[in-house]
């Protein structure tokens, strides 16, 4: 499944799914010619195949603006469903689950996770970490690796939007009761 979402608190439920069912993301690059699967908030900006386009704002209740024929408007469909996660079989370990300029297999996405956390300066986090995209480039793989490695050390994050201003950090900062962060870029 291509992950084409920018850096996007939506792009890590989608990146985790795909991964709970064992399956594997792609990130924009050159590999990237050949997928199943498009989720996009750039529907138009793909064809063939399956394409679910992605409404990014928060409390979107359907894509805005208009949809090519046969793309699937992610949040319409997926609105109509519970947060229940459902007994799902547990992934190969040698599939891939992240093709990216090398290729992460199940069995070491945690390691991978922890080892990029620890080098963007997170080894020994836990609690309530902010994750800050420094600028463009912060890879959307790798904020998906330190929020991932987060999570593996039990922590929990909050995703900075890296257009954020000082005041709006500030702010998160506070009412998230943030206890450690991290940049990522």
């Amino acid at each position: 499944m291509l992950l084409d979402l920018p850096v996007h608190w939506r792009s890590v439920v989608w990146a985790f799914a795909v991964w709970r069912v064992g399956a594997c993301v792609m990130v924009p690059g050159p590999s990237t010619t050949r997928v199943d699967l498009v989720v996009t908030d750039r529907p138009a900006a793909h064809s063939g195949g399956d394409i679910v386009a992605v409404a990014l704002p928060a409390l979107a209740r359907s894509f805005d603006g208009d949809l090519p024929p046969g793309v699937v408007d992610a949040t319409g469909a997926v609105m109509t469903y519970g947060d229940v996660l459902t007994w799902m079989p547990e992934p190969d370990p040698l599939s891939p689950a992240l093709e990216r300029a090398e290729i992460v297999v199940h069995r070491d996405l945690d390691r991978w996770a922890t080892e990029l956390l620890k080098a963007d300066g997170g080894a020994g986090l836990g609690g309530r970490v902010l994750v800050e995209p420094v600028d463009a480039r912060a890879t959307l793989a790798d904020v998906l690796g330190v929020v991932l490695g987060v999570y593996a050390l039990n922590g929990s994050v909050v995703l900075r939007a890296p257009d954020d201003d000082d005041a709006a950090r500030r702010r998160v900062v506070d009412t998230e009761l943030v206890t450690d962060r991290v940049r990522v870029g």
